[in-house]
């Protein structure tokens, strides 16, 4: 799909076994298709143990940097001592406002030694080792 649709009108095909069939997309959905989507730029990933035994916390900050609101998605995991998803984000951004996300999580296997954290969304991965025995 490209980034953005630039067409009069759309359509879906479905072909099988020599059949086709087709639906016309409503003006709606074509409108849709034809915003430009969001882009965004990480501007800060940290992580810092809490105060609470077996939890971190962690801050994102992410920019829009387009000119259209937009969703910010990423996931947030967890390797060392074992392995775990520990967040899902999904967080609303207008046009060119950043936002600030503070999470506290409990980890995965307990906080003994090094524990290894990655930011993971569609720009790219931040990772951050955080040893939890200093």
């Amino acid at each position: 799909m490209p980034e953005s649709l630039d067409a009069e009108e759309g359509r879906i095909e479905l072909s099988v076994a020599g059949e086709t069939v087709a639906w016309t997309l409503p003006p709606a959905v074509l409108a849709s298709l034809r915003r430009a989507p969001p882009s965004f730029e990480l501007l800060a990933f940290d992580v810092e143990p809490s105060d609470s035994r077996g939890s971190a916390t962690f801050t994102a900050t992410v920019e829009n940097t387009a000119e259209v609101d937009g969703a910010f998605r990423a996931t947030l995991n967890q390797s060392g001592p074992g392995y775990a998803p520990l967040a899902t984000l999904d967080v609303p951004v207008g046009a060119g406002e950043s936002v600030t996300v503070e999470r506290t999580e409990s980890l995965s296997g307990g906080t003994g030694g090094e524990c290894r954290f990655t930011f993971d969304w569609p720009g790219g991965t931040e990772a951050r080792v955080v040893d939890f025995e200093e």
